[in-house]
This record gives structure tokens, sequence and C-alpha cells, in this order.
């Protein structure tokens, strides 16, 4: 996790709301975990956790054997040469752990008089709360949740508003007070029309850009997976 010590964690509200999606009902779909490594001719696979010594992160990635599926069904619909670029898919516990009191140590430090419970909200609009409960696990524990980017037929990367985590409020794609995606990325925004037909992705699944948006907060989702690797 890169510390951006000059770009302060804003309190913005967050596009999560975390007590609702904690009372979804969670079905175990015995979906196996897959490597997403071999499939290079569509994805690119860059482990930035384990690059960036986090605790508990793997030098391969792994997700959901049918959200795999699904990636590679999307991929096929990016423009000639372009790919995804995948930064992150199942995480441990560790790695969850990790990253939730990294950024809460940020907002710790840039908020020093929050009290614990507003410290707390503002962590949870940043990073997902690390859960060993079954019934209620943070989305990439479950191997269905993404975060990826898009490499033109160049090899560089579309423009996100910035590199990968970064917690500046002016990387940010989608704002309540701000311009939509389209007037800020045009190029993104026509590739993401192109790839979010209901009928590629089916029930369940989704492509959304994340609110804090950084530069690879594109995600696929699955809600029905949630046997740990």
């Amino acid at each position: 996790m890169k510390d951006f010590k000059k770009n302060s964690i804003k309190t913005t509200p967050s596009v999560w709301e975390w007590n609702k999606i904690g009372k979804v009902s969670i079905q175990e779909s015995n979906d196996p975990l897959v490597s997403v490594s071999y499939i290079p001719e569509k994805l690119i696979v860059s482990p930035q956790y384990f690059i960036q010594n986090i605790p508990g992160a793997l030098p391969d990635l792994y997700i959901r054997n049918q959200v795999q599926h699904k990636l590679i069904e999307a991929a096929k619909l990016l423009p000639n040469g372009y790919k995804f670029v995948i930064f992150d898919g199942w995480r441990s516990i560790e790695t969850q752990k990790a990253l939730f009191y990294k950024m809460k140590d940020f907002v710790k430090r840039d908020h020093p008089n929050f009290t614990e419970e507003e410290t707390l909200t503002a962590t949870l609009r940043l990073v997902a709360l690390p859960s060993t409960d079954i019934e209620k696990p943070s989305p990439h524990n479950t191997g269905g949740s993404i975060d990826l980017s898009i490499a033109d037929n160049s090899g560089r990367l579309l423009d996100m508003g910035g590199p990968f985590d970064d917690i500046k409020e002016t990387v940010s794609l989608i704002s309540s007070n701000g311009p939509p995606i389209s007037n800020k990325r045009p190029e993104l925004s026509a590739i993401l029309k192109s790839i979010e037909p209901p009928v590629l992705w089916g029930d369940g699944f989704s492509i959304s850009v994340d609110g804090r948006a950084t530069s690879l907060n594109v995600a696929v989702k699955v809600s029905s997976s949630v046997k740990f690797g």
C-alpha cells in the first residue's frame, strides 16, 4: 500500500453501504478458485499487494472459476489489442487486515481529532472490514471481487486518474458533486459501456467503478461465492 503523504484522506460519502451489504444472504457456490495467470492473450497479471509486500499477499492471483469465465468474455469485447490488467483478486484474511489497519492509520494521521467511531466510518469508505464470519465475508475474501485496469494496444494503462490505491479526491471517477465518468474519462466510459450488458454477466454479476476511484477500482463482483481459498 503506497503512503500518499501529501494527499489527505477525504471524508466524502461512500457509495458502499456496508450495513446493507452485510445483510445479503450468502449461499456457498462451491466454485473453485483458479489462477488468472494462464490467459496472457486476454489478461495481464500484476499482483500489486505482493509487489508492495503486504502481509499474506501471494505472487499469483486467484478468482472464482465462474468469474474468470465472465472476465474472459468481457475481455473479448475490449478494443483490438486491449487487455485487462488484474491487480487483485482473492485476499487472505491476513491481507485484508493489513490493508484495513493501514488505511485506518492513514485516517488517524489526517484526522487526529476523530473519535474512534468517526475513524472507523472513514476507514470503511476506503476498505472493507476484515471478517472471519463466513456468513459476512469481505468481498475480496470470497474470490468474487477483482481490482483491475485496462491496457491499450501499446501496453499503456488507460487514464483512471491516478496510480493503484491512490486516495486523492481528484482521481475519483464517480462523484456526487462532480461530472460523470463520461465527461472525465470518455475512452474509459465507452469501453465500460461495451462490456456491461446484463446478457453478458447474468444474475449476480456486475462491473462497477468504485466511488473512491483509484486507477484500478473497476471491479467484477459475484455475490454467491463465499468459500475461502
